[in-house]
């Protein structure tokens, strides 16, 4: 065979090779889509009329022995999720209000720090949500003290969007304290805590 002939046979099989895997007609479509997340959001209020992500919630002075006073917060669900677990926790911090009285002086041997959280108990604490009212019993007839920094579990179930619970917390200073509480004071931060 001559070279030219060659070269013609080469291109022909070229092109055939080319050409014979594809199609003659051809289309093709695009889908679109997007993915988001949902917001998960709580807020907190003194009185149910407006939610905050923090808020003063109450103030005490002058407390006596024997006395009680009652703090009542509501949670609202502000997100697009359910919750499914709330949960608080007091974080507590100790002080002394000015001088110590003659009469703390005598017996207090931490002048530099308060001991109310000590003595301050939580007498009752329950939660109105869905499910109905529960008490939560971890913290009835606790100090302050000791339940500052633990998780303590206020509400299982499903709190969906926009709906709320109450949570009601009654103090006491129990009539028994002593001189050492006088011209005390205590910090009370409360964390309310949800999950998914």
């Amino acid at each position: 065979m001559k070279p030219k002939a060659i070269v013609i046979l080469g291109i022909l099989a070229v092109l055939i090779a080319t050409t014979a895997g594809k199609a003659l007609f051809t289309d093709a479509v695009t889908s679109r889509g997007t993915i988001e997340t949902g917001e998960f959001s709580i807020g907190i209020s003194k009185d149910g009329s407006r939610f905050y992500r923090d808020v003063k919630a109450f103030e005490f002075s002058d407390m006596k022995p024997g006395d009680e006073e009652t703090v009542i917060l509501t949670v609202k669900n502000r997100g697009d999720v359910p919750v499914s677990k709330v949960s608080l926790t007091f974080h507590v911090q100790d002080y002394e209000v000015g001088e110590l009285s003659p009469a703390e002086r005598s017996i207090d041997d931490t002048p530099d720090e308060g001991e109310l959280s000590r003595n301050i108990i939580v007498v009752e604490m329950t939660v109105e949500g869905p499910n109905g009212e529960q008490t939560v019993r971890e913290a009835a007839g606790v100090s302050l003290a000791r339940l500052s920094g633990k998780s303590i579990p206020i509400f299982r179930g499903s709190l969906t969007p926009g709906q709320t619970m109450r949570i009601r917390i009654r103090f006491a200073l129990p009539k028994t304290v002593g001189n050492e509480c006088q011209t005390d004071g205590v910090k009370v931060n409360l964390t309310v805590s949800a999950e998914q």
